[in-house]
């Protein structure tokens, strides 16, 4: 390991720890005492402060400060931190306040030419592309914060009260949901945010339950959701299109000659899945069962009648 990669290893290895000696180095990272004391010496260079303390149990006391310890990325690091800051670009909604852009011609002023010149052409040889939120939610940075601080939100969606423990917030075709628990009836639901009406935090109202009880509550909805199974045979341009987008309780089988997709689905999602099916054209074939065939040959004749 050369020496900008050990140190740097050793500044997160030693941020949380409020004391520390010099075997805890030696061991950690395999090497002689006198290599450990060549990098204690560059490691309080680099602004990491600290003091000896003398005696046979003696070693080394963190000092508590607030300033951060820089952290040292390696040029191919570094072009991977824009490359993830250029995808999130892509959503024109993040839970987070702070664009992405800014963050970005923050970091990029921190460079030296040379790096900023690596990470500006591979970023012009490299692009994604993605799906942009379809539409605006407004309430993803205070949804997130009611997550992390594990508080109860009080909401209307499709013209009902909801009060809701939020867990998770998840992005998938451009819209975004928040999976919770609403308190008032015990169900677990995935809600799309850009749905939601009257949206407010419930400051007096402390959230009921942790984060593993949250999970469990997911683990039995999911049960839930599962209810009935279906299958369909796909072409390998119906693979193809499976992988480049899939979704939960479903999976694909390979036998031999045979693509099959098959999965799970209830009421409440069953014309979600109708529609999801019509976006394999005519890469489907042998759907099953028989209510979402008859279903799926209902919804073409209807895009027919209204084309033609």
């Amino acid at each position: 390991m050369q020496k900008s990669a050990r140190l740097n290893q050793e500044l997160i290895f030693l941020s949380d720890k409020k004391s520390f000696n010099l075997q805890d180095l030696m061991n950690e990272f395999q090497i002689s005492k006198r290599t450990a004391l060549r990098d204690l010496e560059a490691l309080e260079e680099l602004g990491m402060a600290f003091y000896s303390t003398p005696g046979r149990s003696g070693g080394y006391q963190l000092m508590q400060t607030k300033l951060l310890t820089p952290i040292y990325f390696s040029q191919e690091e570094i072009t991977a931190i824009f490359f993830a800051l250029k995808a999130m670009t892509i959503m024109s909604e993040t839970p987070f306040t702070r664009s992405f852009s800014q963050i970005r011609d923050k970091l990029l002023k921190n460079l030296s030419d040379t790096s900023k010149v690596q990470v500006e052409k591979a970023q012009e040889v490299v692009v994604f592309y993605n799906i942009p939120a379809v539409s605006y939610s407004g309430n993803l940075d205070q949804l997130l914060q009611a997550i992390l601080k594990d508080r109860v939100v009080e909401l209307d969606y499709h013209d009902k009260k909801v009060q809701l423990q939020p867990y998770q917030l998840f992005y998938r075709d451009g819209y975004w949901f928040c999976a919770g628990l609403d308190l008032l009836t015990s169900n677990w639901w995935n809600y799309r945010t850009d749905e939601i009406d009257d949206f407010k935090l419930l400051k007096s109202l402390k959230a009921p339950y942790s984060r593993d009880e949250l999970a469990q509550f997911a683990e039995a909805g999911d049960k839930i959701a599962r209810g009935n199974r279906f299958s369909v045979d796909l072409t390998e341009k119906g693979k193809a299109h499976f992988l480049r987008n899939p979704y939960p309780n479903m999976q694909l089988v390979e036998n031999k000659q045979q693509l099959q997709l098959i999965g799970t689905y209830n009421k409440h999602v069953f014309d979600f899945l109708v529609d999801y099916l019509i976006t394999f054209a005519t890469e489907i074939h042998n759907i099953k069962p028989d209510e979402l065939r008859q279903a799926y040959l209902k919804r073409v004749l209807e895009m027919l009648n209204h084309n033609f």
